[in-house]
């Protein structure tokens, strides 16, 4: 599947939970965004106008919560193509949300990163 048809296939299937989705639909949708997210960014930096930043960010806000639902989606249907269940995207989000939370100067701290550096690590070998 190439990057057009990945993009296409995500975006028709919107809200699809079920079903699976091939490596390369989703990293070619993943890719997509993030190189969208680079290039909004960039821009973003690179001017000075303070009403163009804001527009550029008002664009990145709207695009990105438009963009959350499929990349959700993919994301679930690629976990059932490799055998897991599809909520275990929602425990990763919930455990990185509550990491993110842990003061740096805690005793928990360490712990924490060691955590995410192994969803890291496990995040990509699974796929």
């Amino acid at each position: 599947m190439g990057p057009v048809e990945a993009i296409r296939t995500c975006l028709a299937k919107y809200a699809t939970f079920s079903g699976r989705a091939s490596r390369s639909e989703f990293w070619w949708f993943h890719g997509w965004i993030m190189a969208g997210t680079l290039v909004l960014s960039a821009v973003y930096f690179l001017v000075s106008d303070v009403w163009v930043r804001l527009t550029i960010l008002v664009i990145t806000m709207i695009v990105g919560f438009g963009l959350l639902v499929p990349y959700w989606s993919v994301t679930f249907r690629r976990f059932h193509d490799i055998g897991l269940p599809g909520w275990l995207i929602i425990a990763a989000y919930t455990l990185g949300f509550v990491l993110d939370r842990i003061p740096e100067d805690s005793l928990l701290s360490l712990p924490a990163a060691l955590v995410s550096l192994a969803a890291l690590v496990g995040f990509l070998v699974a796929f």
